[in-house]
């Protein structure tokens, strides 16, 4: 298991002075690529390889109420099980003293990036402290089932600003842009998130929304082929 520990910092609170969940999926983000590097398998090696991790779900939920400004955490995180080109992670924050306040699973696949091709994940990839036990509610849901009937958004076009160092959309970034455009800013408990398709530069999303008890966005092609959807509960 790795574990980061920090205080709440003022950008990751919402109106009330709690972290977001905009602020807890960048925790989550940083925690594992601070164990890449530390571990010698950070952006340095992906860029010798030729060959990276892609996250392809989020599940990620509060279990208890949010911290508040400059409160102590602990975030932890350690993969449960690791497979060819596929790997399922267990992200935890916890309070001071311990008690999880938000549980994430998160599926990735180990991809070539000259051929955009799953591949297969070198053996000695990983350290024994990278293991863990699998979680008893472990629950790594990938596919997000899109509801009918929803709205039709203006499209928008990928910026460089959306873009991380392997030259595709960063999944966090897409997340937070999804919150805002289904006006899901503050109060998500819940967030599921499925990527589909690598997204790049200049590609044009067309937003597709369903609001209801869990609300959907899906942000898709001309055709209507999706390459992320995303679903949000408060």
């Amino acid at each position: 298991m790795y574990e980061y520990h920090g205080r709440l910092r003022y950008s990751e609170t919402d109106p009330s002075g709690r972290l977001s969940m905009q602020g807890l999926l960048r925790l989550l983000q940083d925690v594992s690529y601070l164990r890449a590097e530390d571990r010698g398998r950070g952006v340095a090696y992906q860029a010798q390889t030729g060959k990276a991790w892609f996250v392809l779900s989020w599940n990620i939920r509060f279990v208890a109420e949010p911290p508040r400004l400059s409160s102590p955490y602990t975030v932890s995180t350690y993969f449960y099980r690791a497979r060819h080109a596929l790997a399922q992670e267990r992200l935890t924050l916890s309070d001071a003293g311990g008690a999880p306040l938000a549980l994430a699973d998160a599926l990735w696949g180990y991809v070539d990036r000259a051929t955009e091709h799953p591949t297969d994940c070198p053996t000695d990839y990983w350290q024994p402290e990278d293991y863990g036990d699998v979680p008893s509610d472990a629950e790594v849901t990938r596919r997000i089932p899109v509801p009918p009937d929803g709205e039709e958004l203006p499209p928008f076009t990928v910026r460089p600003v959306h873009l991380d160092t392997n030259g595709h959309v960063n999944n966090i970034k897409m997340t937070e842009f999804a919150l805002t455009l289904a006006d899901c800013e503050t109060g998500v408990k819940r967030l599921r998130a499925e990527f589909l398709r690598q997204t790049f530069g200049h590609t044009v999303l067309y937003p597709y929304l369903k609001r209801g008890d869990a609300t959907v966005l899906a942000l898709r092609d001309a055709e209507g082929n999706p390459y992320s959807v995303f679903e949000f509960s408060k």
